[in-house]
């Protein structure tokens, strides 16, 4: 499905909000130009928001499952570093079967339905893999090309960081490794550390795409707001300030509260 991918320019007569004045001056910092060539990649072969909400049958599942594959086709094709650094790694994980990918009803997804994807260990036909689990909801109606490629360069980021982890237990047996990952995303801290990872690729690869594409969103979308976040975070992925971000305002977990010392 052909189309031009939102957001929209805004207009020299319309006010400016606060935090496209801060992602410019991160662009600037950055040197980013836009690209007339990655402007006619997306708009030309990019989907666009659905403006009616589809139903799930056969004929859309064939849709999502076309929109994904392509989306990944032009991540490839992009000239957004986080875009093409994240679809040749998964493309090569792909073609050597270590990582897969599939559509399920959100509600299979994530529990809560706060998640579009989700990426965890398993044991396939006596193999270990890695499974990215995606939302066709998500991919059938709300999302436009270049929001699921800043989703799949999160997921793709858990990917890469869940495969280095269980290969680091090259002696253990396949279900041991798939426990220790178990394990690793139980813990509270590990948690954070890893959805930091994910949410601060994302950003990254939103800032970046943004500026290439010649248009920055205004009045407060969610990936503009985390982008801001970030690059008040000092663009560091690693930073205190960030992680404390993704764990209240994402993750939405509690701040534990300091168990007093008596001398």
């Amino acid at each position: 499905m052909e189309g031009k991918p939102t957001p929209t320019p805004i207009s020299p007569t319309e006010q400016v909000h606060p935090n496209l004045l801060i992602i410019e001056q991160e662009v600037n910092l950055l040197g980013i130009k836009p690209s007339q060539k990655e402007q006619q990649l997306w708009t030309t072969k990019g989907y666009v928001r659905s403006p009616q909400k589809l139903p799930i049958n056969e004929a859309t599942i064939k849709e999502a499952q076309s929109r994904v594959a392509t989306t990944l086709a032009l991540m490839q094709q992009s000239e957004n570093p986080y875009f093409k650094d994240a679809s040749l790694f998964l493309k090569s994980r792909l073609l050597s079967k270590k990582v897969s990918h599939s559509l399920y009803p959100k509600s299979k997804v994530s529990k809560d339905g706060r998640l579009s994807m989700r990426t965890q260990a398993m044991i396939t036909n006596n193999e270990l893999e890695v499974h990215i689990a995606i939302a066709i909801e998500e991919v059938l109606n709300e999302s436009d090309s270049v929001t699921l490629a800043s989703q799949l360069t999160h997921e793709i980021e858990h990917v890469r960081n869940t495969l280095s982890y269980l290969e680091s237990f090259p002696s253990l047996s396949p279900e041991e490794r798939v426990g220790k990952e178990v394990q690793r995303r139980q813990d509270s801290i590990q948690h954070i550390e890893e959805e930091s990872r994910g949410y601060g690729r994302g950003a990254q690869a939103y800032i970046y795409q943004a500026a290439l594409l010649g248009y920055l969103t205004s009045g407060g979308s969610i990936d503009e707001e985390r982008a801001v976040a970030f690059i008040r975070a000092g663009s560091n992925i690693d930073s205190p300030q960030w992680k404390q971000y993704v764990r209240v305002d994402i993750l939405r977990l509690p701040i534990p509260i300091p168990t007093p010392s008596f001398s």
